[in-house]
């Protein structure tokens, strides 16, 4: 009989870099311990980490490490990384460009000053996330199935662009949260809202009052 996997991914009591993990585990029905770390007992378990760093998934009794490991395996165990090498790649590719894209809000959100996160929140909207969405818009509009970013079905790269795309419409650490007009990107709001609208994702979403981007 086989081994049924063991899953427990291990975070700090926020969203965060665990946020995509935690989706792609509620949409694809899989059971998993989501084990929550308060900042307060971390400097004493921190050495117990790898890389003394969270999050950190155990799978069978294995631990990895680094969200983007992370969040990988977990495409690729569920289904959600595309079906060739190609789709692979490309998937490789917008993860990694939005994960440039976090970089710079990750500076707006640990900027103290209203007016400097204010002037910061503008100049990375124009030079990054723009730039960005309007990239996979126009590859969208080029694209026999529009539905989904890569391939013919939902992706890691889906779930990428719904947590970026949802902290920039509710987080409230950033300025003028209701200004990014994700409603001009016609084709990536549809995506936006299809994930949203996903059946085990909807009662996670509506119950759960988002307050960071990442960690």
């Amino acid at each position: 009989m086989p081994v049924v996997p063991k899953f427990r991914l291990i975070y700090f009591d926020l969203e965060g870099r665990a946020e995509v993990s935690r989706l792609m585990f509620l949409d694809a029905n899989v059971n998993f311990e989501d084990h929550r770390i308060s900042l307060d007992d971390w400097p004493q378990l921190k050495s117990t980490f790898p890389n003394e760093q969270l999050p950190v998934l155990e799978y069978n009794g294995k631990q990895l490490s680094q969200s983007d490991a992370i969040n990988r395996f977990l495409a690729k165990v569920f289904g959600y990384y595309g079906v060739n090498e190609w789709d692979c790649t490309r998937i490789d590719e917008i993860v990694s460009t939005f994960a440039d894209v976090v970089g710079q809000l990750v500076g707006v959100i640990l900027e103290e000053n209203a007016d400097s996160k204010a002037k910061k929140y503008n100049q990375v909207l124009e030079a990054h996330v723009y730039p960005l969405y309007h990239m996979l818009e126009t590859r969208l509009q080029a694209k026999e199935n529009q539905h989904w970013l890569v391939g013919n079905d939902i992706s890691l790269a889906d779930f990428v662009l719904f947590n970026v795309t949802w902290n920039l419409q509710h987080n409230k650490r950033f300025p003028d949260v209701e200004r990014f007009p994700v409603g001009d990107f016609n084709l990536l709001n549809l995506i936006y809202e299809r994930v949203a609208s996903r059946p085990n994702l909807k009662d996670y979403l509506a119950s759960k009052k988002r307050k960071y981007l990442v960690n």
